[in-house]
């Protein structure tokens, strides 16, 4: 049995108060700048998870395939079934069923933006693992992190917009 390290465990305590915090917190002026301070407890629950994703050794046949098999259904099912709401509260509102099933598939239901990131993660680990031992695989692939958060963040809201503004209601 493996023993736990309190750091992370106590690093997870602390994201879990920040995000209850960025849920609680009435907006307004006097709040701005310790919105600001716990805005980063979602990035550090994924630099957690990233840590220990890249612990994995998937060089041992079948190990990866087991491991999305465990972790995928994790992450993904619980996100489809805390969406059930959302997608009735759009569908009662007027959005479409077909524009909003796959909204919620996406995980583009509000607050689940983080879970296909983390799938991401997940599917891309291999492949991290393999650039971080190249000495500039660790630049290439924080750049590359970089990139695609700005790309999720800033662009995905514009682009199920666009891609919702086609589907006939």
């Amino acid at each position: 049995m493996r023993t736990r390290d309190g750091y992370y465990d106590f690093l997870r305590g602390i994201a879990i108060l920040m995000v209850i915090g960025i849920h609680t917190f009435k907006p307004g002026y006097s709040v701005v700048f310790v919105r600001q301070i716990i805005q980063c407890a979602v990035p550090l629950f994924l630099a957690i998870s990233g840590y220990f994703t890249a612990q994995k050794n998937f060089s041992i046949a079948g190990s990866y395939s087991a491991f999305l098999k465990r972790q995928l259904p994790r992450v993904y099912i619980p996100m489809l079934i805390w969406s059930i709401p959302w997608m009735l509260f759009d569908i009662h509102n007027g959005r479409s069923i077909i524009t909003t099933v796959i909204s919620a598939m996406a995980g583009g239901m509000t607050v689940f933006y983080f879970v296909p990131l983390i799938m991401q993660y997940y599917a891309l680990a291999p492949a991290i693992q393999l650039l971080s031992r190249r000495s500039w695989g660790g630049v290439l692939c924080g750049s590359c992190f970089i990139v695609r958060y700005y790309l999720f963040c800033c662009c995905s809201t514009y682009l199920l917009s666009w891609l919702a503004s086609g589907v006939k209601r």
